[in-house]
Order: C-alpha cells, then structure tokens, then sequence
C-alpha cells in the first residue's frame, strides 16, 4: 500500500483514504481494522469505513483519548457491526480525516490498512 496524506475535514474527500479490495463472498457479521499512521495527535481523527455496498460505519471518532507513539500511532482492531448480512465482496475504503484546524504540519500519513471480515 502507499501511503496517502491526510487531509483537514474541508478535505476533498478523495485523499486520505486507500481502498481494499476485497475477493472472498462472506455474509459479513463483523469487521475489524487496524491502521497506522504518523500523525502526532490520533485524537484529532475521525476514520469511517465504507462497505462496497455504500454503508458507512464510524470507527474512530475526534476528540477520543488516544495516545500517540513516538512517530505516530497504530489502531490495533477497531470493530464494527454496521455491516450485518451485507456481502464483503468488493472494494471497502478507510476514510481517515483530521477534524482540527489546519497547523501548516500536513505531512501527516495514513500508512497502511487491514481488514478482517468475520462471517459465514
């Protein structure tokens, strides 16, 4: 994956989010995420994940009490059942935004993500 800037909420909406495409037909019970980024301050983040279906499920929400590491942050298994019965074949898309006012630091990165589908 490469890695794409993340962008302030008057984003365009078309950065700071990498597509996963996924091939398997499972009827989708739960989904679970983990991302990394280099962003300093993960509590200023709001990350939505979107199913190929159009279903929109908020996992991270702004203002939580993250805490960075020295280079940034790592979310370890953020979960969602906003996806119940859906197929999880197709592309889903992790949408991470910096809700805050710009700083002039935009060099803040969503590194990488990855998906785990649970269902039957």
């Amino acid at each position: 994956m490469t890695a794409v800037p993340i962008p302030y909420r008057d984003g365009n909406g078309s950065r700071g989010a990498i597509p996963i495409a996924v091939a398997g037909d499972l009827n989708v019970e739960s989904v679970q995420v983990s991302f990394g980024t280099t962003h300093t301050a993960p509590a200023n983040l709001r990350l939505v994940l979107t199913s190929p279906r159009g279903t929109r499920s908020h996992l991270l929400l702004p203002f939580s009490v993250l805490v960075p590491t020295p280079g940034g942050f790592e979310g370890e298994l953020l979960s969602s059942n906003a996806f119940l019965d859906e197929s999880s074949q197709g592309t889903w898309k992790l949408e991470v935004v910096d809700v805050t006012q710009p700083t002039g630091d935009t060099t803040a990165q969503l590194q990488g993500w990855a998906i785990r589908i649970l269902g039957r």
